[in-house]
């Protein structure tokens, strides 16, 4: 018999985006979706789709696999050249175990061939949306105009009607499952009449 599967798509925020006195609450918020998450479709095959980009990608890589789940990295870049992204050290470090523990998968064929590197983001983020089938977005309320960032990412899940479940990236705010319509409320710093996690994990299926 078949186990059938659930993957949580994740896109957020590098370190510089996220709140450094509230990184605590912040992995905190993304593990106990996920708990939730196992506990309400349990017993399916969980699976996290991350970019492993360093920050919000990476923590979320590293909660999942604390419990348990499987982790696929589409990657925007062939492994060896988005290595090169990452400060030397325990970033780099960091990434190398994700890698080695994620089926991964290279989104661009060659770094060299890409006009930008956007290009590589931008596959990569639209592979990740492909094989969710609900997505968690570490966002810090501020709409950009960055190409496969976090709010463009969010936005992509949100046309694609796929289930989003924001959490703060100051480490501020209750984590809520919004909708479109929701967005500029939050992005004005006003909490929009958008359910709580209990409404995002009402309609995961």
């Amino acid at each position: 018999m078949t186990i059938p599967i659930f993957a949580l798509g994740v896109t957020g925020h590098r370190p510089h985006k996220l709140n450094p006195e509230r990184l605590d609450v912040i992995a905190a918020d993304i593990r106990r979706v996920m708990m939730h998450v196992q506990a309400r479709l349990a017993p399916r095959r969980f699976i996290c789709v991350s970019s492993l980009a360093e920050g919000a990608d990476t923590m979320a890589a590293e909660a999942a696999l604390a419990l348990g789940w499987e982790l696929f990295a589409p990657l925007p870049f062939p492994a060896g050249h988005y290595a090169r992204d990452f400060a030397k050290g325990p970033p780099t470090d960091t990434l190398r175990r994700l890698m080695l523990a994620a089926r991964t998968m290279n989104c661009t064929p060659n770094r060299l061939d890409l006009a930008d590197d956007t290009e590589g983001y931008i596959a990569a983020s639209g592979e990740m949306l492909a094989r969710s089938d609900a997505v968690i977005a570490i966002w810090d309320g501020e709409p950009t105009a960055l190409k496969a960032g976090a709010y463009d990412t969010m936005m992509l899940a949100l046309f694609r009607r796929l289930p989003v479940l924001w959490i703060d990236a100051r480490g501020e705010r209750s984590a809520l499952a919004v909708t479109a319509e929701d967005i500029p409320a939050l992005a004005s710093g006003e909490r929009p009449a958008a359910g709580g996690e209990d409404s995002f994990l009402a309609v995961l299926s």
